[in-house]
């Protein structure tokens, strides 16, 4: 009977320890604030830029896009959607800095809204899928 008892709580201990190691065998990379490009450690976090022309002035709307496989990101659906199609064609441009640091500009070819987006909040997520070259020295996530 006492092999039983200690038993679960020997289970326990050993999970407990599992549990609280790191599961990530990455080095530890100190980052301070800063803006888009000052480090090239997260090349698959990137701008999706739109150039709004007033006329008499030239303006950049922006929202953060995670790269997620070599030609495709992930974007907020509300700040993609909103973009007219010509305008989302020719006057956007997807920014990444890539793993040797140079920043790196692709023209998106399409996106496309989650299918429940209208109608809840939390399906606000759309998928672009970009202009990249195959040689391209991005990372994605």
């Amino acid at each position: 009977m006492r092999r039983t008892v200690i038993f679960p709580g020997i289970l326990i201990i050993l999970l407990e320890q599992s549990l609280t190691q790191r599961c990530d065998k990455q080095k530890i990379i100190l980052l301070g604030d800063g803006n888009m490009g000052a480090t090239s450690h997260f090349s698959w976090l990137g701008l999706f830029k739109v150039a709004i022309d007033n006329g008499d002035v030239v303006k950049h709307a922006v929202t953060a896009i995670v790269l997620i496989k070599p030609k495709y990101a992930l974007a907020n659906a509300d700040d993609i959607a909103k973009i007219p199609e010509n305008i989302f064609r020719e006057d956007s441009t997807a920014m990444f800095l890539s793993t040797d640091g140079v920043p790196v500009h692709y023209r998106p070819l399409s996106y496309v809204t989650h299918p429940e987006y209208d109608t809840v909040v939390y399906s606000s997520i759309a998928v672009i899928k970009l202009a990249v070259p195959n040689n391209s020295k991005l990372s994605p996530l």
